[in-house]
């Protein structure tokens, strides 16, 4: 399931990246949840070999790291994927809603607020 959103997702942006009437701040929201999901594939798959029920580790490897990490780092890729979706989602309704105020409201600087505050929330849900 993991690799299929990625998948998709990454199929979504090369065609929206094909088609010439694609502006930046879609594109940019797009490569951002791209990014977002394949690095929750990436936290997830050392699920499948980290026995999360150790309680003593004989050195400060990846195991120890990951059972005491790994949560944290995959909530945190779940809710910046998520966070992203109801950005984009959020600036089509202004789009098609209010489409005069829309103009200055969404551009390229909403698309960069978005993605920065969403990786800075994320990285302050892994240090809590």
């Amino acid at each position: 399931m993991c690799y299929g959103k990625t998948f998709i997702n990454h199929l979504a942006h090369y065609i929206v990246s094909v088609n010439l009437h694609v502006n930046k701040i879609s594109l940019a929201g797009l490569v951002a949840l791209a990014v977002s999901d394949l690095l929750f594939c990436f936290a997830v798959v050392p699920h499948a070999w980290v026995d999360k029920s150790k309680f003593a580790f004989e050195s400060n490897g990846f195991e120890l790291y990951y059972s005491a990490y790994g949560d944290a780092v995959v909530n945190s890729f779940i809710t910046s994927s998520t966070w992203l979706t109801v950005a984009m989602a959020t600036s089509r309704y202004l789009a098609v809603v209010h489409p005069l105020r829309a103009r200055d409201i969404i551009g390229m600087t909403f698309a960069k607020v978005t993605i920065i505050s969403n990786i800075y929330c994320d990285k302050c849900y892994i240090h809590r």
